[in-house]
């Protein structure tokens, strides 16, 4: 487009930039008093073509679309929201296709704006936090965003201080592009699955990996070396096949959890909900950090007079990420899809310093006065060994293996165990873990990491009988939520002791196991192992929720309601399994409940689908969404919504008619008087 747009009164000032989904400008108008009002405005562009099912796709998308800007723009006062403030939808008007246009305030995206602005691991928690507080919002009203990326994170405000404004914007352009969120979406969207709200917590995980990890997403080239598209579809293509993604660089522990978790490769062991993500966020930021202990350190020192003498405390893996490059101008002008004016505050340095050392005083002394106040909250690790205890010969061998998983139960890779015996004659043991055998008798074996211990009883006899294979009944399952399942072990040899088993579940909160009994406990799949004197046998359970939900629509599509007073029925259909068993937790409600009433929802069961219907009543002119929403086994909600559109006729304009003139007034004439004149005859033939 060669010519700058006008729209609704706004005029167009320069392109800012240009990408899959149209263009964008921005945008200004008089406010009436002299001055000039900023904003954006995207346009974009779709052509129509001669097949009839890709011209109902089409216009499917676009009605879809049109029902989430009208959400979007009910969310104006979200302050996480960055919404469409009018839009305009056109068929041109020779058919070929229609003309989108849409109009926001003008903000600068996450992508570029931490191009020049220094930002720490807090500063990421708060960025995602408010991405997941606009992601509740959407989820209430029964919207996907299904594009979040960093180009659809607005940030404005300080350098990263107190006056940090974060907004999701971008509603409703999923719908006109397939894999919108691109290298940011969840594998199942890639590979074909309609985006979900846990899709869009997915998202927020990835968008502050790539934050924490020098703006790389997973297995791309980390700086200096630059990425090309062939590296963004390798490191894409390993996402998909599930291999083992490594942590950002950047980060504590806690907050490095958190992230993995939400991007993890199984839905089942992510976040569910964008609160929980949220809530995750804000706790790891706010344990005890590394600067505060190096700033507690650094007021020990103080205390005790050797601050002069001391070495500088240790920084902490991640204080500060800096911009690649230092950005003078406070205000950004690339060409992007938006823009925001802002300045960096200054900073006071001496209060800085002054506010640390209060709170290194303030630590040093709690420390001294109440013995540190126990545990922190981030070494709450867990501990254990492949066997508790084991039977073998004189010079034989045994592996134990050490499994060390976090405050999440997510499992630590490459922990530095530390291995010991309590009688190095009977049983001793080295660095990885293998204990020899010596003399017989009996020995305990203790592996220590982050403060927590695990032991095995070790019992060398001549009687062993060495084990040389174990094998499971069963090595793949699939069951319900509450439903168990027994795993019977088989040993070579055969009369060899099975009183050694250990057994383990590599996710406890999908399934537990406790001498053969498998108890289903959360949806998802997990591996219960059997290991006996270094052999092991696995069987992959599957736990699927009691009610699964696969799918939430609306057949009725939109509604129009000629008048108020006038009512429509809409149907909602839900299709999965065990539906009954949630059907109290199905609602609709109107985003705007002014527009229309909603009556009692009614349920009619089927087989593998329910259907639900309400009635609509008009109540003023006006359009709004109506969502309906079912929670599954798992606590996930589902949703479809349906527009609907209340018109009021026109009243007809009766045209007055002129009053009656009052009838002319007649004078009255003389009424006729009788001649009594007799009229002269002439005389007849007798002469009368």
């Amino acid at each position: 487009m060669n010519e700058l747009p006008e729209f609704n009164g706004w005029q167009g000032t320069r392109a800012l930039g240009a990408g899959r989904c149209g263009e964008t400008f921005e945008i200004e108008r008089d406010d009436g008093f002299g001055a000039a009002e900023h904003g954006a405005l995207k346009l974009i562009s779709i052509e129509a073509t001669s097949d009839a099912e890709e011209t109902a796709r089409l216009r499917s998308q676009l009605e879809n679309m049109s029902r989430v800007l009208r959400a979007s723009e009910s969310m104006s006062d979200s302050k996480n929201v960055l919404p469409w403030r009018d839009h305009a939808i056109r068929r041109y008007a020779d058919g070929s296709g229609w003309e989108i246009s849409l109009r926001t305030d003008l903000a600068v995206p996450l992508e570029r704006y931490i191009r020049s602005h220094t930002y720490g691991e807090t500063d990421v928690a708060r960025i995602g936090a408010g991405v997941c507080n606009a992601l509740v919002l959407c989820r209430d009203r029964g919207i996907v965003h299904g594009d979040v990326k960093p180009e659809n994170i607005f940030v404005s405000g300080g350098n990263f201080e107190g006056s940090l404004d974060v907004r999701l914007g971008d509603f409703g352009m999923s719908a006109l592009v397939q894999d919108a969120a691109g290298d940011f979406a969840a594998p199942e969207v890639l590979c074909g699955e309609a985006p979900s709200a846990e899709n869009d917590v997915y998202s927020v995980g990835m968008v502050l990996y790539w934050m924490l990890n020098d703006r790389r997403i997973p297995f791309a080239p980390l700086p200096p070396e630059g990425v090309s598209g062939s590296d963004l579809a390798i490191a894409r293509d390993m996402r998909l096949r599930g291999d083992p993604m490594p942590k950002p660089l950047h980060g504590s522990a806690a907050l490095q959890a958190v992230i993995m978790k939400a991007i993890s490769d199984q839905p089942a062991d992510r976040y569910q909900t964008a609160e929980a993500l949220r809530d995750a966020l804000l706790n790891a930021v706010h344990r005890p950090s590394a600067a505060a202990a190096s700033a507690a350190a650094a007021g020990a020192a103080v205390v005790a007079g050797t601050a002069a003498s001391s070495k500088p405390a240790k920084a902490s893996k991640f204080e500060k990420v800096k911009p690649a490059k230092a950005a003078k101008p406070q205000v950004e002008e690339d060409e992007d899809d938006g823009e925001a004016t802002g300045g960096k505050g200054l900073k006071i340095a001496a209060w800085v310093i002054g506010a640390i050392a209060g709170i290194a005083l303030i630590a040093l002394l709690a420390s001294v006065l109440f013995g540190g106040g126990g545990k922190k909250v981030e070494d709450t690790f867990t501990l254990t060994l492949s066997l508790d205890e084991a039977e073998i010969a004189p010079d034989e061998t045994l592996k134990l293996i050490a499994e060390l998983r976090d405050q999440n139960d997510n499992k630590v890779t490459n922990p530095d165990i530390t291995w010991r015996s309590s009688n190095s004659r009977i049983a001793e043991v080295d660095d990885k873990g293998i204990v020899t055998a010596g003399d017989e008798g009996t020995a305990k074996i203790t592996a220590e990491c982050e403060g927590q211990t695990a032991e095995c009883k070790v019992t060398v006899t001549k009687d062993a009988i060495k084990i040389t294979n174990v094998e499971l009944d069963t090595t793949a399952a699939e069951l319900k939520v509450g439903e168990e399942l027994t795993l019977n072990v088989k040993l070579t040899p055969e009369d060899a002791k099975d009183d050694n088993i250990k057994w383990s579940s590599s996710f406890t909160r999908v399934a537990t196991v406790k001498d053969g009994v498998v108890k289903a406990v959360g949806p998802g799949e997990t591996t219960i192992t059997a290991r006996a004197n270094g052999h092991s046998a696995t069987c992959k359970v599957t736990v699927k929720p009691t009610a699964e939900i696969r799918s939430v629509s609306c057949p009725t599509g939109s509604v129009s309601l000629s008048n108020t007073g006038a009512s429509a029925t809409v149907t909602f259909t839900v299709t999965g399994s065990d539906l009954g068993t949630v059907a109290n937790s199905a609602k609709v409600y109107p985003v705007d409940g002014s527009v229309v009433q909603v009556g009692a929802l009614q349920r009619s069961a089927g087989t593998n689908a329910d259907t639900y219907t309400v009635t609509l009543t008009g109540l003023k002119e006006g359009a709004t969404t109506v969502a309906f929403e079912i929670t599954d086994g798992n606590g996930v909600a589902h949703s479809a919504t349906c527009s609907v559109t209340v018109s009021v006729p026109a009243t007809p304009t009766v045209v007055p008619t002129a009053a009656p003139t009052t009838a002319p007034t007649v004078e009255p004439t003389a009424e006729p008087t009788e001649d009594t004149t007799v009229p002269e005859t002439e005389p007849n033939d007798n002469g009368e």
